[in-house]
């Protein structure tokens, strides 16, 4: 067990009722995978009928990805509590199986029912859930529209279907069961040139989001970590062609980084803002003041360098040639630096 945890256990031992319990506190500062198993020890002790402790882990675990672990916690949980149980089930794909535990009520595990039976090609069951689902969501939502959709491609009912996929991405450009299912609705209704570019669309769209899903997992694991921010917005910025609202996303997630970034993630984390603000955004200023922040908190040269790069493209020669001068500083005679140098004088 590692020391930190050790550590809090002993102030675990320590603290009276009122005081703040050590996995919690660990939790809330990003030390998530510590908090988890802090509290998985915390709960090895406790009687099967403490259920607080318990059902907290569950919830912890799900967030985590750990789904296993998850199912393993939740199966001696009361009746009220089995939709954890399903929710396990769900993630680890164990779709019949889940079902079984899954409610209605609860907008998540509804959800969950309607994908699980989508999943395994029970769509009349998921057409027993319409009005719940219009109760639950309202009648112009995303999981309304794309099951009416689906119901009405299954009528053969083509245009209909497509005006709802077309309703759903309007909504959400990012759904790629709307995308994919409006691309086969155009097959149908004749309109090949349409259907093949979303088609198109959808293959590329796929390891983007599987990509968004993986990061997004580590930053649901560790929280704290630069690297994990910066890889989440590097995952939005892909996903941006697709959705204008995606980039919105990996400026948070480029700022949330920053902010978490210590010594050694500083530079790689600016140089990906900057390429972000540059190559999505269009902002070339944004671009340059991110570096020349960065710049101050760092001597590396890679800065400067990208800077002066930058300053080339957008024609200022002279303030280009003034940042790989302070580079020729930290490192006299650098070949690398002296040919930049020279191929801006040349010009």
């Amino acid at each position: 067990m590692p020391l930190r945890t050790l550590l809090f256990c002993g102030l675990l031992l320590l603290s009276s009722p009122g005081q703040s319990k050590p996995w919690v506190e660990l939790w809330s500062v990003g030390e998530r995978a510590q908090a988890i198993q802090l509290l998985s020890e915390q709960v090895a002790q406790e009687p099967e009928s403490t259920h607080e402790n318990r059902v907290l882990l569950v919830h912890w675990q799900l967030a985590a990805a750990q789904f296993e672990g998850a199912l393993h916690t939740a199966k001696d949980l009361p009746a009220e509590q089995r939709g954890l149980r399903g929710r396990a089930l769900y993630f680890l794909g164990r779709y019949e199986e889940c079902l079984e535990f899954l409610g209605q009520e609860d907008p998540s595990e509804l959800r969950m029912r309607v994908e699980a039976h989508k999943y395994l090609g029970q769509l009349e069951q998921a057409l027993g859930l319409l009005p719940q689902l219009r109760k639950v969501f309202g009648s112009a939502s995303v999981d309304v529209l794309l099951l009416e959709a689906r119901d009405h491609q299954g009528r053969k009912q083509y245009e209909e279907a497509a005006q709802k996929f077309a309703a759903v991405r309007r909504q959400k450009p990012l759904e790629a069961e709307a995308l994919f299912g409006l691309g086969q609705c155009y097959i149908r209704l004749k309109r090949t040139q349409e259907a093949r570019t979303l088609l198109e669309s959808h293959r590329r769209l796929i390891p983007l989001l599987d990509a968004l899903d993986f990061a997004q997992r580590g930053v649901d694991i560790a929280p704290s970590s630069a690297p994990n921010q910066a890889t989440v917005a590097e995952a939005w910025q892909a996903l941006s062609e697709f959705d204008p609202q995606a980039a919105e996303h990996a400026l948070v997630a480029y700022e949330r980084a920053t902010l978490l970034a210590k010594d050694g993630e500083r530079t790689p984390i600016a140089l990906r803002l900057a390429r972000f603000h540059w190559e999505t955004m269009k902002s070339s200023e944004a671009a340059l003041s991110t570096l020349a922040k960065a710049i101050q908190l760092s001597v590396d040269p890679r800065l400067r360098v990208r800077r002066a790069d930058y300053l080339v493209e957008l024609g200022r020669p002279q303030e280009a040639l003034a940042e790989l001068r302070d580079v020729l500083v930290l490192r006299p005679g650098d070949p690398a630096i002296l040919k930049r140098i020279a191929g801006i004088q040349g010009q």
